[in-house]
């Protein structure tokens, strides 16, 4: 029993969403009895209530401890009394069945442009485009962007043109590195209804496009993410869900909704790119869903990453940025700020154990120098465009 609706919907969604529920805002759903308009509550009781039966014990320690640090206000008789409360026990939930429509057959087929930027990864890459090339149902288009620092003018990649691709290959070669970039030049030459935005180093099952032709004339979704593990990687969710996150090498996203939608380059050779991405495409009003039905092996060639150091100009600096800066970059422009001073709280706790100061004292002073040289250089990048 609940003290109020809003806590009640709370609940349900952030404990049923990781089962499988999909929930979504439909003011119309709720009946008035007069013209006021709807609001929701703000009660600190029912915020204690919400974290305490879905997060569990150790996050109400957390939110206390966030109210003492940023507001100078603590409730410990509300923490005492729902400290006592039993938290909801997520392996008692069943996960929402979801029937096999990434495998059944679809009524009609769409059409897939697929993304693959590369970099040094000759052989690698070749094989991913045989595994699409053994496609039961055939990409419409594949967009490589290769990628090479050294003012060389010949590409490393003459198979795609001289090999006989059952579909159409558009290869651009630039000297400037970056993901960021190049799926960006790769995103504007799309044509198809959908993408599939690729890594490199990927191995595609035969039916791998057709089941994700199926799952979406079945779901009607507008962007999803689909398991891409490691060897000897166990995939956990068992069910299809919304997802807070976003692959950029192993999602689709339908073509329609990228029309003001790309990588930032503000983020180019850093981290936290894809989730950027993910939240300028939740923020125009795309869902994301993961699909964990559909599967692909991330082979993680040694040839990866950034292929080489990348210097950033904070580098050259004594003192080095605790988050990195284009990771708080990412944060400063789709957070509030509370979900800032807790992202900063929980990285301060988390990290204390993994470094060799451990004095709380000079360990909280020289966070605090890191995380304000972080901040002077994530808001640089967003001011430089």
């Amino acid at each position: 029993m609940y003290a109020n609706f809003d806590l009640f919907l709370c609940v349900l969604a952030r404990v049923g969403m990781a089962k499988g529920l999909r929930a979504y805002s439909e003011p119309r759903l709720i009946k008035r009895t007069d013209d006021s308009s709807i609001s929701f509550s703000k009660s600190t009781k029912a915020t204690y209530s919400a974290i305490g039966a879905v997060l569990g014990k150790k996050w109400l320690l957390l939110f206390e401890l966030q109210r003492l640090l940023f507001s100078r206000k603590i409730n410990p008789i509300q923490l005492a009394k729902t400290h006592l409360n039993k938290s909801l026990s997520y392996s008692e939930i069943p996960n929402l069945e979801i029937g096999d429509a990434n495998r059944s057959e679809a009524e009609s087929m769409l059409s897939f442009d697929i993304v693959i930027p590369t970099l040094g990864r000759k052989e690698v890459l070749r094989q991913t485009l045989e595994d699409l090339a053994d496609q039961s149902f055939l990409p419409q288009c594949v967009i490589i962007i290769e990628q090479n620092p050294n003012i060389a003018p010949e590409s490393e990649l003459a198979y795609l043109h001289s090999g006989n691709w059952p579909f159409q290959i558009k290869h651009t070669f630039t000297n400037q590195t970056g993901a960021c970039n190049a799926r960006n030049l790769a995103l504007n030459q799309v044509e198809a209804e959908w993408v599939f935005l690729a890594d490199d180093d990927l191995r595609i099952p035969q039916d791998f496009l057709r089941s994700a032709n199926a799952f979406i004339q079945n779901e009607k979704p507008q962007a999803f993410t689909v398991s891409c593990l490691q060897i000897g990687e166990v995939e956990q969710e068992q069910t299809i869900i919304q997802w807070p996150a976003f692959g950029s090498g192993c999602s689709f996203i339908k073509a329609s909704a990228l029309e003001n939608v790309r990588f930032d380059l503000a983020l180019e050779h850093g981290f936290g790119e894809d989730a950027d991405f993910g939240m300028q495409l939740r923020k125009s009003g795309v869902d994301i869903l993961y699909n964990p039905f559909l599967r692909l092996l991330h082979l993680k060639a040694p040839v990866g990453g950034f292929r080489k150091p990348v210097n950033k100009p904070w580098h050259s600096e004594n003192l080095s940025p605790k988050p990195a800066p284009t990771v708080l970059a990412s944060i400063l422009k789709h957070a509030t700020p509370s979900q800032i001073k807790g992202y900063k709280t929980l990285l301060f706790l988390k990290f204390y154990r993994l470094q060799q100061n451990k004095n709380p004292f000079s360990y909280f002073r020289q966070m605090q120098k890191r995380w304000k040289f972080s901040l002077y250089w994530a808001e640089k990048l967003l001011n430089t465009k």
